[in-house]
């Protein structure tokens, strides 16, 4: 089998948080546990990823005010 295919660090991937976290629909397993942002990142560090990038309200809910925006 060719090795064309095979992921190497120069290919440079990134992941969205949702891709990674959204249970059941993309790829994690219908039943798997939560995982927070912080541990989203963290997984795709040990995996190699090279960045991660973010969707609309990946962090904050579309219909956060500009109070719990900005929480911590």
């Amino acid at each position: 089998m060719s090795d064309a295919y095979t992921p190497k660090p120069e290919h440079k991937f990134t992941f969205g948080l949702w891709t990674v976290g959204n249970v059941g629909r993309t790829l994690r397993r219908a039943g798997a546990p939560a995982l927070s942002p912080v541990q989203i990142v963290h997984l795709l560090a040990e995996v190699g990823a090279y960045g991660v990038n973010f969707h609309d309200n990946d962090l904050v809910p579309i219909d956060a005010t500009p109070a719990s925006a900005t929480r911590s």
